[in-house]
């Protein structure tokens, strides 16, 4: 079906209900609309209009209004073009930087996703562009502010500005730079502000910093269950934050890395930036034990390498143990896909994780993985039996299991093919994208989007943007 403009019935919803926005539609006709009121009453009366024709939308309060998020079912109109609708649907993501990490990661691929599920999906890099920049879709606006000090007033003030340029509906604002991002579109008319805590390392964090993030947020996503529990105990409110698990985009296989070290059926890679909880010098340790019954054997770290002192430990040590010439470090790769479709073992041997997206790119390359059991890893095993755990520390227990699955090319291809299926029944963009990222990431936990009739097939935009990616700016 052609794309149609809903102006009559957007015209006669706002006539009913005093509508401020209407904010996107679906090819089927099907009107997502953003009512925005001013007090209880009418919050009360607008509910009422609504479930007679949706089935009854929930009404959350954001600052001194009340905004209710619906979709009613309508017939296309034929009058206009759908370039007319009055406040299409936009969404930011905004972190501090595109480089190699799993917040970093999860924030492009929720950009790239959610490109075909709203009218003009953003992605903003507060102080610097990266590596991922290159993962950004076409259909994505990328922006950098080039943000320096700790709040930058000069990059609030372009961010700021460009919301309102955008009208954008929705900031999605990743780890620490929740604090910047409220600082910037503080005030009235606001967009919605989401917060997604990606951070696991519980034991260094500040509860009170932690408390002021949740309370400028309108609802704050947590990366795995113990970071919400960790948010809930520090007093925010449960009813407030929810686990958001990351997942990967699925795409066809890649094709395998050339100019890699080692030899096929011995390679083991651990993706992850060379930090201390990630544990690099515990996997030497195993490997070299490894590394005397598997002649192949042979570690890859790919990952950022910028802590010289993680670097210079994993050196020391892959020197002293005797697998110095069998241990490589990769350093930051674009192509990682690549990298894991050349390898055959993922370890992720961390002392802390929230929802390693790591451990979901194993899968999705259908490596077999050994992870130690901390944050989400152990709900993944629970799921599928091509991942093995061991407990944090335990380096004799990583040794064996990563012996055993070197030396049974069978079994890890059948753990590998298995583990993929996982992923993609549970963990991937398909999944997420159909049955709750737009919900989620888009139209705010609490504030359902509800259709009346039958259910569309899938939420398009009303038109795509053609800037495409806007690269740096001011």
């Amino acid at each position: 079906m052609p794309y149609r403009s809903h102006r009559s019935t957007g015209e006669d919803l706002r006539r009913r209900l005093r509508l401020r926005r209407v904010v996107g539609v679906a090819e089927d006709g099907a009107v997502s609309v953003a009512v925005i009121v001013r007090n209880a009453a009418t919050a009360k009366s607008s509910r009422c209009i609504l479930g007679r024709s949706t089935g009854g939308p929930t009404v959350t309060r954001t600052g001194r209004h009340h905004v209710i998020i619906a979709a009613v079912r309508t017939y296309p109109s034929t009058v206009g073009p759908a370039s007319q609708d009055p406040d299409p649907l936009r969404v930011m993501q905004v972190i501090d930087s595109l480089a190699t990490g799993g917040a970093e990661r999860m924030a492009v691929t929720l950009a790239n996703e959610l490109s075909a599920l709203v009218d003009h999906s953003i992605i903003c890099a507060t102080r610097s562009m990266g590596p991922l920049e290159g993962s950004v879709a076409d259909e994505v606006e990328a922006v950098c502010l080039e943000r320096a000090g700790r709040f930058g007033w000069r990059a609030a003030r372009t961010l700021r500005a460009r919301v309102r340029e955008d009208r954008v509906a929705v900031l999605h604002a990743h780890g620490s730079s929740i604090y910047f991002a409220a600082l910037a579109v503080a005030g009235p008319g606001r967009p919605v502000l989401l917060w997604h805590d990606h951070n696991s390392r519980l034991a260094e964090r500040s509860v009170r910093l932690a408390r002021v993030g949740a309370a400028l947020a309108d609802h704050v996503f947590a990366v795995s269950e113990q970071v919400r529990d960790w948010q809930v105990d520090g007093g925010t409110p449960a009813a407030h934050i929810e686990v958001f698990p990351n997942f990967v985009e699925i795409d066809g296989p890649a094709v395998a890395a050339v100019d890699l070290p080692g030899v096929p059926g011995g390679r083991v890679v651990v993706v992850g930036n060379l930090r201390p909880e990630k544990n690099h010098v515990g996997t030497v340790r195993a490997f070299a034990r490894v590394a005397t019954a598997v002649p192949s054997a042979h570690l890859l770290f790919v990952g950022s390498t910028a802590n010289s002192e993680v670097v210079e430990a994993v050196l020391r040590a892959a020197a002293e143990l005797g697998v110095g010439s069998r241990v490589s470090l990769l350093g930051v790769r674009t192509d990682v896909a690549e990298v894991l479709a050349a390898c055959d073992l993922g370890v992720l041997f961390s002392h802390a994780e929230g929802f390693p997206v790591s451990l979901l790119e194993y899968g999705r390359a259908s490596l077999p993985a050994v992870a130690s059991a901390v944050g989400h890893v152990q709900t993944v095993a629970d799921l599928a039996a091509g991942v093995r755990v061991v407990a944090p520390g335990d380096e004799a227990g990583l040794a064996d299991e990563m012996e055993a699955l070197l030396r049974d090319p069978a079994a890890r291809e059948a753990l590998g093919r298995e583990f993929r299926d996982v992923v993609e029944r549970h963990f991937s963009s398909r999944l997420l994208g159909h049955r709750r990222l737009r919900a989620a990431s888009c139209e705010r936990p609490g504030v359902t989007e509800l259709r009346g009739g039958a259910r569309p097939s899938r939420c398009v935009p009303t038109r795509r943007h053609g800037r495409g990616r806007r690269g740096r700016g001011t």
